[in-house]
């Protein structure tokens, strides 16, 4: 397992947190339960945290697909809602994290078996990948639409 307790100086902080963030979509899908739940702790040290030195994955997402995987659901929620709210604001305008906290806004209102909230959720997901061309995002969106069709 990781040891992320040896990061206390700034520079291994950033370090640990592109790790992280380039490792974010495998952690999400493959680790394991003691492994999400290191690393769910340690994002939870820096609640604030919201930085490009994420790259492409906000902080707010991970947390909330992490939260998911070890079936928190109302902290999933509050996560994902945070993580939009970050990213739509003016000064932020991150379009693509947008759409993948209302991925995760989707699958918590899917286990809460809430459909029409989940629907909802992967339109406005759906409409932001369209606009930016982002196919592998939207063939998710579309395939869960199916699912949740049938």
């Amino acid at each position: 397992m990781w040891d992320l307790s040896n990061s206390d100086s700034s520079d291994n902080l950033i370090a640990v947190l592109q790790v992280l963030a380039y490792a974010a979509n495998a952690l999400v899908e493959l680790a394991d339960e003691p492994r999400s739940n290191a690393v769910a702790e340690y994002l939870n040290e820096f609640p604030n945290l919201r930085s490009t030195v994420w790259v492409d994955v906000n902080p707010d997402w991970l947390r909330g697909c992490l939260a998911l995987r070890l079936d928190q659901i109302d902290e999933a929620q509050q996560h994902f809602n945070t993580g939009l709210e970050w990213a739509s604001r003016p000064d932020v305008r991150f379009v693509i994290d947008q759409g993948r906290c209302h991925q995760g806004l989707a699958d918590v209102a899917e286990l809460r078996g809430d459909h029409a909230t989940a629907m909802q959720h992967l339109d406005a997901a759906g409409a932001l990948f369209s606009q930016y061309g982002t196919k592998l995002y939207l063939d998710q969106v579309l395939a869960k639409k199916e699912f949740l069709k049938a």
